[in-house]
Parts: C-alpha cells; structure tokens; sequence
C-alpha cells in the first residue's frame, strides 16, 4: 500500500514521473511473508509503458523473497514487455512467467480463460523452469 494518496492532477503527474523517473515512492506491505511460498504472481499496473511505482518498491524490497515470480500486466495497450525486462533488470532474474492483460480484456471479461491457464502453468512450473516471455501469454504485444 502506498503511503501516499495519489489523486486529482496532483496525484496523476506524481505517476507520470514515478514511472519517467523510475521512481520508488514509499509502500507499506502488510501481506504474508513471501518467503513462505514457492510461487508469487505480482499483479501491476503499467502507467507510461513501465512498471507501476509501487510495485517497483515492492521489489525492491523484498525481491529476494521471491523464490520463483510470475508477473501479471495490466495495461491500457502496450508496456508490459518493458515491465518484464524492468523486474529482470531489479531482480537480476526474468519472471518465470508472464502475462499481459488490456484494461478492455479486463472490463469485458475476456481475459479469463488467459488467466485461468497463466495460473495452471505457474502451478505446473518445476522449480528450474526457464522463463516463458511474454508474447507467449498476451494477445496484444507488450
């Protein structure tokens, strides 16, 4: 959760120079310890065809309890490649797996059968699974 309120213009312009700037404002996690789960899949959106802020700090701060990561883009129409090389470059690691989602998909319902599988194949992964790229998942290029 993130420490401060973003909205209004105010709100809107500190996330456009998070995600220029490559910022990491200030989170508060209050989840379970990722350390107690082989698999975590991060859910982000992207603002500006990047990472979301917050979800960058994330990262950075507990990335090393991410033993095996999925990553999840949420996206008005492309970024979630350069998300995925985002977290690859943060965590010295690519994703296990990825997918990519529109915000359409979302709102129409349309992603779930995408999802549904995404999750089977984080469960099904082995634990040296290379890592699948995200065109493999998404049905828009990211």
């Amino acid at each position: 959760m993130e420490l401060e309120i973003r909205s209004g213009a105010s709100g809107t312009l500190r996330y456009v120079l998070d995600s220029v700037l490559r910022r990491r404002p200030p989170i508060r996690y209050v989840g379970p310890d990722p350390k107690n789960f082989s698999s975590v899949v991060l859910i982000s959106p992207i603002w500006v065809y990047r990472l979301a802020g917050p979800m960058r700090s994330f990262i950075v701060n507990r990335g090393a309890d991410l033993a095996r990561l999925g990553l999840i883009s949420v996206m008005g129409s492309r970024g979630a490649a350069n998300a995925v090389a985002e977290v690859d470059h943060l965590m010295g690691r690519a994703p296990i797996l990825t997918a990519a989602f529109t915000t359409r998909e979302v709102d129409d319902g349309s992603y779930a059968a995408r999802l549904e599988a995404f999750g089977k194949a984080v469960r099904s992964a082995g634990v040296d699974a290379e890592a699948v790229r995200p065109k493999t998942w998404s049905s828009q290029e990211g």
